[in-house]
């Protein structure tokens, strides 16, 4: 059998999983995966940086982004200790229904009503 069709088979048989893309959600999939391949490969179109920057191939790099309690629950399960590599990094922790506000329709909204 030629070493392509090997790898083909090894690949159908579970040895080997490719995730496509680096963003957040591509990172929880190939950690999720690691426990049912034996390999993981992710391929990704930009080169990551060292420091964090926006990248060119991330259009929603720009905006603001919150990671919400359900979503720290599950990183935190998958990656225990998360929160204190996320502390030690710099990551600012907020209180998002005390601490955040929205704009809409031409007025800047408090998320919980002002007494």
């Amino acid at each position: 059998m030629s070493r392509l069709m090997e790898a083909k088979q090894k690949t159908r048989n579970g040895n080997h999983a490719i995730v496509i893309g680096s963003g957040m959600a591509g990172l929880l999939s190939a950690r999720i995966l690691t426990e049912h391949f034996e390999r993981i490969t992710v391929v990704e179109r930009d080169r990551l940086p060292q420091q964090p920057e926006i990248r060119q191939g991330v259009p929603q790099a720009n905006h603001v982004h919150a990671l919400l309690t359900q979503g720290y629950r599950i990183l935190e399960e998958w990656f225990p200790g998360i929160e204190e590599k996320l502390i030690a990094a710099g990551v600012p922790c907020v209180s998002w229904a005390m601490e955040s506000c929205f704009f809409m329709h031409g007025v800047v909204q408090s998320v919980v009503p002002q007494t």
